[in-house]
């Protein structure tokens, strides 16, 4: 799957073209996987923050003779080495919501959290706007709910999927799953007392409240949960 994803490009895409690349990047996964690709620093400079920061400076500094090998880049301790690859195929891409059509929620999901990681916003959005729009099953809907709450990504565009989430589960809280629902309303309260938008924390607010008076009759939100979040965040 991941030679695959080397040797296939549509034509006029220069991801892993070694005749015009100006870097070469070694990933490297926890679990022993390693891949070199051909990429442009052009191309990674100006869709990532991370890329932008790594090679910037040591680039004015290291910048090889036109005649040399490529500018060497490793990047260790991928979770995954092929949804990191992916990601950055996207910043090749013109058409990322075209693209992002292709794949599923947990795949989205993956991408999302390299975006976010390495500052791609283009793909960050692009997995959102994906996420807001999607099917999901009860297990993504957690999934996607504590990726969130983990990435803090309410000031990109975040709060529509989140409030997506919040009306899903409340629709759900009727049924079998109140464990479940429990976890994600707690997910969605930590960003709102871990936010640092004020607007979206607001937006979030009005949904958390109204998921904690529909709550309020049953037995799927405990008080000790409750109190454990606050009191977290009070300790912080």
């Amino acid at each position: 799957r991941i030679s695959d994803l080397l040797v296939i490009r549509s034509p006029g895409n220069q991801f892993n073209d070694p005749n015009s690349s100006d870097v070469k990047l070694t990933l490297s996964s926890k679990d022993g996987i390693s891949i070199t690709m051909c990429v442009h620093r052009q191309i990674l400079v100006a869709h990532s923050r991370f890329f932008a920061m790594k090679l910037s400076d040591r680039w004015s500094k290291q910048q090889l003779p036109p005649s040399s090998s490529p500018y060497i880049v490793e990047i260790s301790d991928c979770d995954d080495v092929e949804v990191y690859i992916e990601t950055l195929m996207l910043m090749y891409c013109r058409d990322l919501r075209k693209k992002m059509m292709r794949h599923d929620v947990s795949r989205v999901l993956g991408i999302l959290k390299v975006s976010a990681a390495i500052g791609f916003d283009a793909g960050v959005l692009s997995c959102l706007e994906y996420l807001e729009a999607a099917p999901w099953s009860e297990d993504e809907e957690y999934r996607i709910a504590s990726l969130l709450s983990e990435l803090h990504l309410e000031n990109v565009g975040a709060t529509e999927v989140l409030r997506r989430v919040s009306v899903e589960a409340s629709n759900g809280n009727n049924g079998s799953n109140g464990g479940s629902n429990d976890e994600v309303l707690l997910n969605l309260l930590h960003i709102v007392l871990e936010g640092k938008d004020e607007k979206a924390r607001r937006d979030m607010k009005t949904l958390v409240s109204k998921m904690l008076r529909e709550n309020s009759s049953g037995n799927d939100l405990r008080k000790e949960s409750l109190y454990l979040a606050c009191d977290g965040c009070l300790h912080k």
